[in-house]
């Protein structure tokens, strides 16, 4: 994933980075792109199972420096995969 980010200002944390980036988008575009995860551990869980189901997109990769605050998002993701009927 390009940004990944735990927080409870997933809005702000947006146009931090859109205003960093100098980019022409509002924050919820920015936060709608696949390749960005901001928000709780359960947004971010939901919007990997959202990707998942409307993409396909099944891997990902996070960098070493999010590792830690990205393992929140992983035990939520094991538990909708153990409720999964496959």
């Amino acid at each position: 994933m390009q940004i990944v980010e735990v927080t409870d200002d997933a809005t702000g944390v947006a146009a931090k980075n859109i205003e960093k980036w100098e980019l022409s988008m509002s924050p919820q575009e920015f936060l709608d792109l696949p390749s960005i995860l901001i928000g709780t551990a359960a947004d971010i869980a939901d919007r990997l199972v959202e990707l998942r189901e409307t993409t396909g997109i099944s891997y990902l990769t996070v960098l070493e420096p999010v590792l830690e605050q990205f393992a929140p998002v992983i035990e939520l993701l094991r538990g909708v995969d153990a409720r999964a009927e496959w």
